[in-house]
């Protein structure tokens, strides 16, 4: 079987900053080593400054201030501008899957995405799987 195509960058949602952030979360280990790889691989990691605010938020809430600081202060990203567009490509996305729970955050990244090209993402949010136009990257790409 052919080995898949090496992504050209990976979109992190905050899940994906939440589990290789904090050790207690099911995730960590399988998420630090994705990081890993991507840095290893020099594979750019993105997000949004919408998804940093939001993951903030919660390792403020989940795992404490300091936490939360650390994060940011070692966050190491390509941190990409959400625009104007962005947010209108947001809203369609939003009207046009009424039977989605989606967030403005979600669409933004999903808007961001197929603005950039970007087709892998690392979340653990259904979310992403549900909007269906993206694949979760996998340690067998790098």
């Amino acid at each position: 079987m052919a080995r898949p195509r090496r992504p050209d960058g990976i979109w992190v949602d905050t899940g994906g900053f939440f589990a290789a952030s904090v050790p207690t979360d099911r995730h960590h280990a399988e998420a630090k080593h994705l990081h890993r790889l991507a840095m290893e691989s020099r594979v750019p990691l993105l997000c949004s400054k919408w998804t940093v605010v939001e993951t903030h938020s919660l390792l403020v809430a989940r795992a404490g201030r300091e936490s939360a600081l650390r994060w940011l202060q070692g966050l190491g990203v390509l941190v990409v501008p959400v625009t104007p567009d962005d947010e209108d490509r947001s809203l369609e996305i939003l009207r046009s899957h009424e039977d989605k729970d989606f967030t403005l955050v979600d669409a933004s990244s999903f808007a961001i995405m197929e603005r950039l090209g970007i087709r892998h993402y690392h979340s653990y949010d259904r979310r992403f799987r549900q909007y269906g136009k993206f694949a979760a990257v996998a340690p067998s790409m790098f």
